[in-house]
């Protein structure tokens, strides 16, 4: 079967048009001399804007996995959601939003999980999937009701409605299900076995029943065996409630027994990858978008590195085994990080920048993120001895004044004083938490059709490319 490219001139037509466009399915289609690839593994970062890419390529010192991965360097696509009311007006997207526009290439409201704006299902690519014969996959480090991954196999009017999420995942037929989250597929009850949910459901035993393997740690996970064809699937909740360990901070607790994003890949990869009519698998770097809601310089840079370590697996997989698709994006930015131009520097031969203003000695010597030693702050520790510990910058008396003044929000100018010290820069500063951005987002892709991802201008277009990818159509 060969590729239909979706391609479209944005800039030559008003929102209104393209609103139009859209709806009627309207596009000009031009011809692609290759095959529909067998497996489609996509890979989203949270919250990775360029800038992103930038710092941890700077404080790694090598080009990143994702980035040689695309022989044609990255392409960028836009990421607003549309005004509920007016259903035209741009507006900066939450996950949920973003999420939607890329599992299912249409546009909506923020906090709407593969609904429109009238409340109705969109179908998704993971269910377009399961729908021609692949096996499926979702698999995320926060928790697994999370908007992103929420996305692909539930439809909800709120982002907030966990519950119903969890049970329309249970129901999804998802393959293999792993991140964070168990919460809500418990019941209510006290202790580490009591759960979230007030209905008194057992979701993790009901899919028990439907022939699911469930494990809760990383010893689990890397003894267990699926088999695919007889039924068997894979379900994976790990950690807390509503996130795993940040990988900056696993090194400060050796109790510690939570797969990383990594392990997850590999083991559903060998899970999916034993349908012969091929498998369509989401891994989400999640965390990335919460450190750098905190601006947390040293843990964004771990979460990058362990997301591109996953990148780089599906990568090699593919090389190895042909005829897969590998897609790298992010569903916004979030936070907006900057490198100022002195932080760039000059280009050596290596063709790594090299760094004059960025502190990259001090950036990868921090062990711990600003959440963990904010939390060791909460519960007593002395304020200067904790950051030095942590980080080995001794704060001065004014910094110490300035974070006591800030209250619950002490945080934030934790995260401030020391991005200030890395010689990175943020959108947002002070006690206001980072948020998203208008700024685009990058693509990165490898295998059959990947050339179809070089026109994409928008997450709804990217969408409908991965339609085509699994199954060869748009609607």
């Amino acid at each position: 079967m060969k590729v239909m490219i979706v391609k479209r001139d944005f800039l030559k037509v008003s929102v209104v048009t393209f609103l139009v466009v859209m709806s009627l399915f309207v596009v000009e289609l031009t011809n692609a001399d290759e095959e529909l690839p067998k497996n489609v593994i996509l890979l989203i970062g949270d919250g990775m804007g360029p800038y992103h890419v930038k710092l941890t390529r700077l404080c790694l010192g090598t080009e990143l996995a994702m980035e040689a991965m695309d022989e044609t360097g990255p392409s960028y696509m836009t990421t607003y959601s549309l005004d509920p009311k007016d259903r035209i007006t741009h507006k900066i997207t939450d996950s949920a939003a973003a999420g939607t526009a890329i599992a299912t290439g249409y546009k909506t409201y923020n906090h709407a999980v593969s609904v429109d704006f009238d409340g109705n299902d969109l179908e998704t690519v993971l269910e377009r999937a399961e729908a021609v014969g692949k096996a499926t996959g979702l698999i995320t480090d926060v928790f697994v009701e999370d908007a992103t991954p929420a996305a692909f196999a539930s439809h909800v009017e709120d982002r907030g409605m966990y519950e119903e999420i969890a049970s329309e995942m249970a129901s999804s037929g998802v393959d293999v299900l792993m991140g964070a989250g168990r919460g809500y597929f418990l019941p209510k009850g006290k202790g580490s076995h009591g759960g979230q949910r007030k209905d008194g459901r057992n979701l993790i035993e009901e899919m028990k029943k439907m022939g699911y393997v469930y494990v809760d740690s990383a010893e689990e996970l890397e003894k267990v065996e699926i088999n695919l064809n007889e039924g068997e699937k894979l379900l994976g909740l790990f950690g807390g409630f509503s996130a795993m360990t940040y990988d900056v901070d696993r090194q400060n607790d050796e109790t510690i027994n939570e797969p990383t994003l990594l392990e997850m890949t590999i083991k559903a990869i060998e899970v999916l990858s034993q349908d012969e009519d091929g498998f369509f698998l989401m891994v989400e770097g999640g965390a990335i978008d919460w450190v750098s809601h905190d601006r947390d310089v040293a843990a964004i840079v771990a979460e990058m590195e362990a997301f591109d370590a996953a990148v780089e697996y599906a990568w090699n997989w593919a090389m190895d085994n042909g005829n897969t698709l590998v897609v790298v994006t992010a569903d916004h930015e979030c936070g907006g990080l900057q490198l100022t131009s002195d932080s760039v520097g000059n280009e050596p031969p290596t063709g790594v920048p090299i760094s004059e203003n960025l502190d990259v000695d001090f950036i990868m010597g921090i062990t711990a993120s600003i959440e963990y030693m904010w939390g060791k702050i909460k519960d007593g520790a002395d304020i200067r001895a904790t950051v030095l510990t942590y980080t080995g910058y001794a704060l001065t008396d004014e910094e110490i004044k300035s974070i006591k003044d800030a209250g619950k929000k002490g945080q934030m100018i934790i995260s401030d004083i020391l991005s200030e010290k890395a010689g990175v820069l943020w959108g947002f500063t002070g006690t206001d938490d980072g948020d998203h951005t208008f700024l685009p987002v990058p693509i990165y892709a490898y295998g059959p059709m990947a050339e179809a991802f070089d026109y994409v201008t928008d997450n709804t277009e990217f969408g409908q490319q991965l339609f085509i990818a699994v199954s060869g159509y748009w609607h």
